[in-house]
């Protein structure tokens, strides 16, 4: 049983390099900027060659119509703070929230028209709030327990562009 599997394997293995021989046989050359600087390095990998085809994901923001990348910010909340930039850039951006801290917090932001609540997050959990910023200033704070009175809370800047 064991002798077969052994050899199954192994003709597979063949088979899949001759068949990848055969595909890089057929395959164009590199160009200049994607060859190797060494050049008797040669492609034993295939990575100077293989371009991975990645499907497009149609639920990340910034594959959405529009075509636009859309601005990240970390913020990150413990005890009584809220680690996160003083200045964010108008229009869509997501905040990365994380409770880094060991009790639980939430994370509101308002102001301009704009009033975004996460959930409550427990020690180490994450989630992220996708949102349309306009220039002016923003209200950050930890609506849990009091926490806002206990120093949880900020103000952030949105400039015009």
């Amino acid at each position: 049983m064991r002798r077969t599997l052994c050899i199954t394997l192994l003709l597979v293995s063949l088979a899949c390099a001759r068949e990848q021989q055969d595909l890089s046989q057929d395959s164009p050359q590199p160009n200049a900027s994607n060859t190797n600087a060494n050049p008797t390095a040669g492609t034993a990998d295939n990575t100077q060659t293989m371009q991975p085809v990645t499907p497009v994901s149609t639920d990340l923001p910034s594959q959405r119509a529009g075509g636009a990348a859309v601005a990240s910010s970390e913020v990150q909340l413990q005890e009584y703070d809220i680690r996160m930039e003083d200045v964010l850039p108008a229009g869509p951006i997501t905040l990365q929230l994380a409770n880094a801290g060991h009790e639980d917090h939430g994370f509101i932001i308002e102001g301009n028209g704009v009033h975004v609540e996460s959930p409550v997050l427990k020690r180490g959990d994450r989630t992220s709030l996708e949102l349309n910023l306009k220039p002016g200033t923003y209200e950050v704070y930890c609506p849990v327990d009091g926490h806002k009175g206990k120093g949880m809370k900020r103000t952030i800047t949105v400039p015009l562009r």
